[in-house]
């Protein structure tokens, strides 16, 4: 038998060897792992409840031509659920936080036309 056919020989006796023993391996790792319960129908099954009291409802209110009408007092809403008129406990009139992201394709392939696109200079 030459070196090379010896090293081929070699090498299929390891990769059997390796592959049975990472076999068993999983499978004695799977042995261990905890098994579902099996729960009998005479068992109880853990319900959850739970109750909302308060029901955040943000509203924005605009005119017909689109600009935002501010100052509106408590009873200028009515608030309904399922065709039953809730009360409005908490009314207040604020500015809620917005996440905006702004996407400028300034490569190669857009027209040229007009100025090129510069950063911003805001001041906080």
């Amino acid at each position: 038998m030459t070196e090379k056919g010896a090293t081929m020989i070699y090498n299929r006796r390891r990769f059997r060897a390796v592959t049975i023993g990472t076999i068993l391996a999983i499978g004695a790792i799977a042995a261990q792992s905890p098994q579902t319960p099996v729960t009998n129908q005479d068992e109880k099954a853990t319900i959850f409840r739970s109750d909302t009291r308060l029901v955040v409802l943000h509203a924005t209110v605009v005119d017909k031509n689109g600009r935002f009408v501010t100052g509106l007092p408590r009873e200028a809403f009515t608030v309904f659920e399922n065709g039953a008129q809730q009360e409005i406990r908490i009314f207040r009139n604020e500015d809620v936080p917005v996440s905006l992201g702004l996407v400028i394709d300034n490569s190669g392939s857009m027209p040229t036309s007009g100025r090129k696109w510069r950063p911003p200079r805001w001041r906080w």
